[in-house]
């Protein structure tokens, strides 16, 4: 039986990435009730705590997991280092006196606890006064019935509340209004446009950069000269060049060289990640993640999905299609400025089926939507394993990446 994992990220009000929960299912049948819970959790502990790491899932922040009744009175948490996990709990948990004590053990070892889709009963008040974090569903709950929820709560308690599936700029501001901490789901990824904006002057270097890595044929000496004007720029590139990620047995301190070094292709995807670094900042860290991860994800998949486009070229597809919500600037007016071919022009525009059914593709895995993966996956007649191996590699490399990106 394989496992299939995915995540979603949680946000504080600043749009920070503070954790991400964690999503199992089972890949024979797809559907998590299939199997109990309480094998889907001890599948996510072995297969992402205990063998490979829960970082490449998490980049290093707290992993949002479910426990069931069953893991949480045999203190299965206690096996997972508390700094790393939240450990939830299902909306069927019964308060039960072992169920109590059991979790008043874990918060004295120092595990924070949240309530999942929670709604409230005066029998659940035991549960309350141990957890750390209610989760409140904004598409089950209407505004008046979740202000009665807070409005409860915070009579007795002093608990942090996340809002779940949050898809717009507009339900996370009234989210944020009505008192919620957290956030879960992919209003980050909603553009707010502001009508007739262009790129700002202080990228246009970056974009002169992107202009000349987008050339059929590429003057390095004219690249070499542009990198160098940029302190930044050279910075991230030498530091990559000479990072543990390529393993020189020597140093390389010139930017010619570390182009040398590079190759075409690996200097021309560093130069785009730059540049949509550049066009993200100021904006929350999780759009430029889902970007790099768009990216790496295309680019991997070039050889099996046989696209008309270039490995290359769906790189560059994948890292900024969000690049409306990065600038907040409409699309058809960032493709009058950008430097691109007409090619990627019109995959970024979505006038190409093709860009947009891959790309359909990669953001089934992105958002948890298991049905669309499954669906997305025989449109192209593509193991869904395979695709699950591809998510996870391109989930390392983008946090890997992003680490050398930052100055």
């Amino acid at each position: 039986m394989k496992t299939f994992i995915a995540r979603q990220p949680i946000l504080d009000r600043a749009k920070n990435t503070i954790g991400y929960e964690l999503f199992f299912r089972d890949g024979i049948n797809n559907a998590f009730p299939d199997i109990s819970g309480d094998v889907a959790t001890f599948r996510i502990i072995v297969d992402t705590f205990l063998s490979s790491g829960s970082r490449n899932l998490t980049s290093g922040k707290p992993a949002f997991l479910n426990f069931p009744q069953n893991l949480i009175v045999n203190n299965s948490a206690s096996f997972l280092p508390n700094d790393k996990i939240v450990i939830e709990i299902l909306e069927d948990v019964m308060p039960g006196n072992n169920v109590i004590q059991s979790l008043k053990k874990l918060r004295a070892e120092g595990y924070k606890i949240a309530l999942d889709d929670f709604i409230f009963e005066e029998s659940l008040l035991p549960l309350i006064s141990i957890a750390d974090i209610i989760k409140l569903d904004i598409k089950l709950l209407d505004f008046k019935e979740i202000e009665e929820t807070m409005e409860k709560v915070n009579q007795n308690f002093n608990i942090k509340f996340l809002a779940e599936k949050v898809e717009t700029i507009k339900e996370f501001e009234q989210s944020k209004q009505l008192g919620f901490s957290y956030f879960q789901g992919y209003f980050f990824e909603q553009p707010k446009i502001i009508q007739n904006k262009t790129i700002p002057a202080s990228q246009k270097n970056i974009m002169s950069l992107v202009g000349e890595v987008s050339k059929k044929k590429i003057d390095f000496q004219k690249l070499q000269s542009l990198i160098k004007m940029d302190i930044g720029l050279s910075f991230r590139l030498l530091r990559l060049i000479n990072s543990v990620y390529y393993k020189r047995a020597m140093e390389i301190n010139t930017i010619k060289n570390a182009i040398i070094a590079l190759g075409e292709d690996k200097t021309i995807r560093f130069i785009m990640m730059v540049a949509a670094t550049e066009m993200a900042k100021g904006k929350p860290d999780e759009l430029i993640k889902t970007s790099i991860l768009r990216a790496i994800m295309a680019e991997l998949t070039s050889p099996i999905l046989k696209s008309k486009y270039s490995e290359n070229e769906l790189f560059t597809l994948g890292l900024f299609s969000n690049a409306d919500a990065m600038l907040g600037i409409t699309m058809e007016n960032l493709m009058n400025e950008m430097p691109f071919t007409t090619r990627i022009k019109e995959g970024l525009l979505q006038k190409d089926n093709n860009f947009t059914s891959i790309l359909n593709l990669i953001s089934s895995f992105e958002k948890v939507d298991w049905t669309k993966r499954k669906n997305r996956c025989k449109d192209f007649n593509i193991s869904e394993h395979e695709m699950q191996i591809i998510y996870m590699d391109a989930l390392k490399k983008a946090d890997s990446f992003l680490s050398y990106l930052a100055v």
